[in-house]
């Protein structure tokens, strides 16, 4: 009896730890197949369409998105009552979708446009039907084109030709034909942008772990003093909603594998125990 009860423990715990597990893979999946970039130096609307534009027509840099984030903004609306909330305003120049993953909206261009999450949505609206509607931040009211999932407390705005803040991240679209670090000296050699690698394609990581002689037995030592530089030059550079988000999701899915290890393990364990 006990024996069973173990079984049913265990075969429970692996099932829902493979539920929770999918939820923080799919969050992972989300923000964009994109490399993200941080900037030492402000990068103006100016610069960046300029930028964009010569890069279209160039093979050696793929499409770019320029952006920058602002924790702890207001924003309000007026109906159906006179609500506020704090959000995270996410300024962009180009694509959304190199961020957030499948929304292309607001289009480049639309400066009257925005991306609001549902959580907000419902904070502000009582509603996640809000497509439409208006939002005010700053002094500038903004009408709603699409309600994001899963970005908890985020606005996502198109740059104003007024601009003057600038833009300290980029995204470039990862579109499998270049690498996160060709992009990278691109960047800094075509167009003298310094700037810091912050997220790049796992199969990246993969190919830079494996030695090209098995016998290179210095290899792993400067690879993980080089992987420690690079970890320490993103901390500093400060790491952005979508960044924290991930790294949240990635403890999250190591701990779901490793309950539901321990609970396959405990299932497997005492099912053959009785047989």
């Amino acid at each position: 009896m006990k024996r069973k009860i173990k079984i049913l423990t265990g075969t429970a715990l692996f099932c829902l730890c493979a539920l929770l597990g999918l939820g923080q893979l799919r969050t992972l999946q989300r923000g964009g197949s994109a490399f993200h970039y941080q900037s030492q130096t402000a990068i103006s609307l100016e610069t960046a369409e300029e930028i964009q534009e010569d890069a279209a027509g160039k093979e050696s840099l793929p499409d770019l998105t320029f952006w920058r984030e602002e924790t702890n903004q207001t924003i309000a609306t007026n109906v159906p009552a006179e609500r506020t909330a704090t959000v995270t305003v996410l300024t962009v120049s180009g694509n959304p979708s190199l961020l957030t993953g499948n929304f292309q909206i607001p289009a480049a261009g639309d400066i009257s446009g925005c991306l609001l999450d549902s959580h907000t949505a419902w904070e502000l609206f009582g509603s996640e039907n809000v497509i439409g509607a208006a939002v005010t931040y700053g002094e500038k009211e903004y009408i709603i084109r699409g309600v994001l999932e899963g970005f908890r407390g985020t606005l996502i705005i198109q740059a104003s030709k007024d601009e003057k803040t600038g833009f300290n991240r980029i995204a470039a679209a990862d579109t499998g034909e270049q690498k996160s670090r060709e992009i990278e000296e691109n960047l800094k050699n075509r167009y003298q942008i310094d700037v810091i690698l912050v997220k790049s394609r796992f199969s990246d990581l993969l190919t830079g772990c494996i030695p090209s002689k098995w016998s290179d037995f210095s290899f792993y030592g400067s690879f993980f003093q080089n992987w420690k530089e690079e970890v320490e030059q993103v901390l500093q550079a400060g790491l952005s909603i979508f960044e924290v988000r991930r790294l949240w999701s990635a403890l999250a899915l190591g701990c779901c594998i490793l309950a539901g290890g321990c609970g396959a393990c405990l299932a497997l364990k005492n099912f053959f125990a009785e047989n």
